[in-house]
């Protein structure tokens, strides 16, 4: 034997946390459980879904359409909200979800997200302004009706000021500067 001090550790690939991009004129990447997958692993009650439909600055000037891309977080309740699926359709979706397939991988959470400070103009900073917007609740299945209004009330409450500064709904944000 020549080298008895060697320890070689052996891992398994964790296959679900590679990341994976298809490469077409408007970019597709994901990381993780399709919904309907993670559905049926963790079952209905434990999944979360965070989505939002954003437009990226670059489209701006050449009038390109609202709202074509998109963002989603599949999270497992009962994990505190562990991010277990990301998918985006936009442009530079690689780049993104390259960034963020190491954080899944050491097991971030909804709230990790929220309290990230996304850079300001990027594709990906609609991941840490989902808590702040008021489409943020997309299963209304699984809201009750005093749960509801209590969100709507808390959105009407949040004064332009306080949107602008990124606070308001966002309780990592709330905090004066």
């Amino acid at each position: 034997m020549l080298f008895p001090f060697l320890v070689f550790f052996v891992s398994q690939c964790d296959y679900m946390s590679v990341p994976t991009t298809v490469f077409t004129p408007i970019e597709y990447g994901a990381i993780g459980y399709a919904e309907e997958d993670a559905i049926e692993k963790f079952g209905d009650d434990n999944i979360e879904v965070y989505h939002s439909n954003f437009m990226p600055l670059e489209w701006t000037v050449p009038h390109r359409e609202e709202n074509a891309c998109y963002a989603k977080l599949i999270c497992n309740k009962a994990e505190n909200e562990r991010v277990i699926g990301f998918h985006v359709v936009g442009p530079n979706a690689g780049e993104i979800t390259q960034g963020y397939s190491v954080a899944m991988r050491k097991a971030a959470t909804k709230e990790d997200f929220d309290a990230t400070i996304g850079i300001h103009p990027t594709c990906s900073e609609v991941w840490c302004m989902q808590a702040a917007e008021t489409d943020v609740i997309v299963r209304f299945s699984q809201v009750d009706l005093k749960t509801l209004e209590s969100f709507l009330q808390k959105v009407e409450e949040v004064t332009q000021e306080e949107f602008e500064l990124g606070r308001g709904l966002c309780p990592s944000r709330d905090a004066p500067l």
